[in-house]
């Protein structure tokens, strides 16, 4: 909670921070940070930030940080991450369109592998569970990566990490 609230309050900072910069920075602009910024500016006047090196990243690790970054954005937070990492990794090794048709109820799709389950109607949810709370319309939907993390975050908050058999986590010392 507390990392939350600080996260939050250092997001809130840059983004003030970046809004006076642009007011005085920009060609034209009064430096008055409440009169509006010209619309366009010169061609003649923008300048080429040259891009930083870059790293090699082994096939495979930088989509699991791509997926990673994505379940951050979708609910999960940060303490969760070595158990994410390691579902991405050991379900699909980060491929979103992994498939499994061997695992029962018609399978396990995309990058958690989220069990048939929970996107099949049943007796107990006629239209899926997942669809139900409105996260996709079929099956494999689950192939997007931003579908399947945000399935995978509802699927936590109902059952936490068991059906991807983790274990639950004692609050207690």
């Amino acid at each position: 909670m507390i990392l939350d609230i600080f996260n939050k309050s250092v997001m809130w900072a840059l983004a003030g921070l970046t809004t006076i910069f642009l007011a005085y920075s920009l060609p034209g602009a009064s430096g008055d940070p409440l009169q509006p910024v010209p619309d366009s500016v010169p061609v003649a006047q923008m300048t080429t930030i040259p891009a930083p090196p870059t790293t090699t990243i082994p096939p495979g690790k930088s989509a699991c940080w791509q997926y990673l970054s994505l379940a951050m954005a979708n609910g999960f937070v940060v303490e969760q991450t070595p158990t994410i990492m390691k579902i991405m990794k050991r379900e699909s090794n980060c491929t979103s369109g992994a498939y499994n048709p061997n695992d029962p109820m018609t399978g396990s799709y995309g990058i958690y592998q989220i069990n048939g389950f929970w996107c099949t109607p049943s007796k107990s949810w006629p239209v899926g569970w997942l669809q139900a709370k409105r996260i996709l319309q079929t099956c494999d939907d689950l192939f997007d990566p931003l579908v399947s993390t945000k399935a995978a975050y509802q699927i936590w908050l109902n059952s936490g990490f068991q059906p991807w058999n983790i274990p639950r986590v004692s609050s207690a010392p």
